[in-house]
């Protein structure tokens, strides 16, 4: 079943599809990290029915129509052996 941004769960980091949008708001939401790949968090809704997203550090308020134009997956990819910090492969060299 395709979910929409408008249907992540609060606080569930999810992974963005490709938004469904015109060319030029697409590329304005890329300019803002709302792009195909990157994996956000809805943090509330807002009065207009839409959401305030984590992207990074940054919060982002996106309208409801935006949101539901963007398909998500909760199952995004995260590397189960994520590289060492520098401190540690130092470290490790030594």
């Amino acid at each position: 079943m395709q979910s929409t941004l408008l249907d992540a769960a609060i606080g569930t980091p999810v992974e963005l599809g490709q938004p469904e949008v015109p060319a030029a708001l697409r590329l304005r939401l890329a300019e803002i990290g709302i792009r195909r790949g990157q994996v956000v968090s809805a943090m509330r809704r807002t009065t207009g029915g839409g959401r305030v997203v984590a992207v990074g550090r940054a919060r982002i308020a996106l309208d409801r129509a935006t949101c539901r134009s963007i398909m998500v997956t909760d199952e995004h990819t995260l590397d189960p052996h994520p590289a060492p910090a520098r401190s540690e492969r130092e470290a490790q060299l030594r």
